[in-house]
């Protein structure tokens, strides 16, 4: 038996055991996207059990049921109800909406249109967020800043994310610097040992899916160098959670990235 546990992701789950896509997919249409290789890759990467059940508008022990067939054992004890408390898809209230379909089809970047809405709203307030995917980076970033997040799935391609803001102070989204004071000696440092990828051409959200696969199989010892046309404010807490660093620099309108795992000294 394999064990799996409600923070195991999907993807962990699926290169165990290439028949779960099929088992998970039998659980709700939503996870009909896992059929699809491009949006698994999307999805699976970063989508917990736990995060799943609740898209799933199920319980936990439902992933239970259809995964113990293929040799996974689901150990989570009291984390696994039999009813989800998120299942109820009615709409609930907001002060204000943001659609960022269309910046997502024209393969721009809404993080700074998203957190200028929220900037604008007074504590307390909710903001809806109508996307075609869950927006987990952009939910990890907000629950670390104390606002509260609901998700629901009014049709298949629609997600509703209700994003209530904090009465209470946050501090400001940590931004990187526009030009990394190491980048030119890290550039020395990894010279002949980079891999260079170019993301300036990809639709939202591939290039965030792209350099996550890239560093997947990077050695610990190389950098992974990216052309990117904006700063990828999704992908940073990725980066950190996986424990890499980067170093940015914009060039003529470009913008320069490297990712590596090595600690270094401030420049």
């Amino acid at each position: 038996m394999i064990t799996i546990q409600p923070d195991t992701k999907i993807s962990a789950i699926i290169k165990a055991n290439v028949h779960a896509i099929e088992a998970i997919a039998s659980i709700n249409p939503h996870f009909n996207k896992l059929r699809n290789p491009i949006l698994r890759k999307i999805l699976a990467s970063r989508v917990t059990v736990s995060e799943a059940a609740k898209i799933g508008k199920c319980s936990i022990e439902c992933f239970a049921e259809k995964l113990r067939p293929l040799g996974f054992d689901l150990q989570c004890g009291e984390a696994c109800p039999l009813h989800d408390e998120q299942t109820a898809g009615r709409a609930l209230p907001f002060d204000i909406v943001l659609d960022v379909r269309d910046d997502l089809a024209k393969g721009d970047d809404p993080f700074n249109k998203i957190m200028g809405a929220l900037a604008e709203i007074n504590k307390g307030n909710t903001l809806l967020l109508v996307n075609s995917f869950v927006p987990f980076p952009l939910i990890r970033i907000l629950e670390r800043k104390n606002y509260t997040i609901q998700v629901l799935h009014p049709a298949d391609d629609i997600v509703h994310t209700y994003i209530q803001k904090p009465v209470t102070t946050v501090e400001t989204l940590e931004r990187p610097d526009a030009e990394h004071p190491g980048f030119e000696a890290l550039m020395v440092e990894y010279a002949g040992k980079m891999t260079v990828t170019d993301v300036r051409a990809m639709p939202m959200p591939q290039p965030m899916l792209h350099i996550l696969e890239q560093l997947e199989t990077l050695h610990s010892d190389k950098a992974l160098f990216v052309y990117h046309k904006k700063v990828p404010m999704f992908l940073l807490p990725e980066l950190k959670e996986r424990g890499y660093l980067y170093a940015i620099k914009e060039d003529a309108g470009t913008i320069l990235m490297l990712i590596y795992r090595k600690k270094h000294e401030a420049a």
